[in-house]
């Protein structure tokens, strides 16, 4: 898990280190900062026979930050807040036992995208990389008859992920972009360490829309 993590680090580092001669030598560098926001859709799958599958809605509101090689190559960094949930409800429980896990989390990925120049101003591009999904706070809400209950979350962990996606760049004007795009993300490690419940993967469906405004130096 933490090899891949490195593995991917070291490639995006290295297209970093091997394209600035390049730029250097165009005198251009493209800079681009952008605030995103979207909604995301949470699965685990669990070994528990009673609540084989966890899922729910969550959302997120962030920054990235994009650097432009050749038009080709897209080097890019984020920092948002992402908010996950996972339901489950109890299979076979006359009473509808179930409970849903929020958790807020700061969210870090970074990615490489290969942009395909096929119009003027409509340029999809697919993507891969790793992220960070670093647990602030949670709470565990449900009902178990006859009461509802609210309990906070003590343990709290790290999860790393590994992430692909596509999306694309609508050039707006000469300085503003669109940015509409889906992301995939699966989880490398166990992201429910404080619940009995073997959970034996889970993964995340983020679809976000970003404006990115354009900076030459």
């Amino acid at each position: 898990m933490n090899k891949i993590i490195i593995l991917l680090s070291l490639i995006v580092i290295g297209l970093g280190f091997g394209q600035s001669s390049e730029v250097e030598s165009a005198s251009v560098f493209n800079f681009l900062v952008g605030l995103k926001t979207g909604t995301n859709y949470d699965v685990a799958h669990s070994l528990n026979e009673d609540t084989r599958r966890w899922d729910g809605l969550g959302y997120n509101i962030g920054l990235e930050f994009e650097t432009n090689f050749k038009n080709i190559i897209d080097l890019a960094v984020g920092c948002s807040y992402l908010r996950t949930a996972y339901t489950y409800k109890i299979l076979g429980s006359s009473w509808g036992e179930d409970s849903t896990y929020f958790y807020n989390n700061l969210y870090m990925p970074i990615v490489v995208k290969l942009v395909l120049k096929i119009g003027q101003r409509v340029h999809p591009f697919v993507k891969i990389g790793a992220a960070g999904v670093f647990e602030l706070s949670g709470k565990i809400k449900g009902w178990i008859e006859p009461a509802p209950f609210d309990i906070k979350i003590d343990s709290l962990v790290n999860n790393y992920c590994f992430l692909t996606g596509l999306g694309t760049d609508i050039q707006i004007s000469s300085k503003l972009k669109l940015k509409p795009v889906f992301t995939y993300q699966r989880h490398l490690n166990i992201w429910a360490a404080d619940t009995p419940y073997d959970i034996k993967k889970s993964f995340d469906c983020l679809f976000t829309v970003g404006v990115f405004y354009s900076v030459v130096l």
